[in-house]
């Protein structure tokens, strides 16, 4: 939960952690939640459909083709994160 909303988050009980799922986000805070766990792991964010969110300029060179399908985007904010996953296709 977050004051403006919320998320489910799946993969937290995980040891050790490697990557989580989230879904049915509401708000903008929770966004922001997501883009800050990226960049404290250090992760890529992948939604369905969409492209690639990479957080980090050096996550570029290291991503596979295959995983490169729908694009791959540099997002520097929950903000931007949110406008990327939600884009109209």
């Amino acid at each position: 939960m977050t004051a403006d909303g919320s998320a489910a988050v799946y993969g937290a009980g995980e040891a050790p952690l490697s990557g989580l799922m989230f879904n049915h986000i509401e708000g903008d805070l929770a966004w922001d939640a997501i883009f800050n766990i990226a960049v404290a792991g250090s992760w890529v964010i992948m939604p369905v459909g969409g492209p690639l969110c990479i957080v980090a300029d050096d996550h570029a060179e290291s991503i596979p083709e295959n995983f490169a399908n729908d694009g791959v985007i540099i997002v520097r904010s929950g903000s931007e994160l949110r406008n990327a996953v939600t884009a109209e296709a």
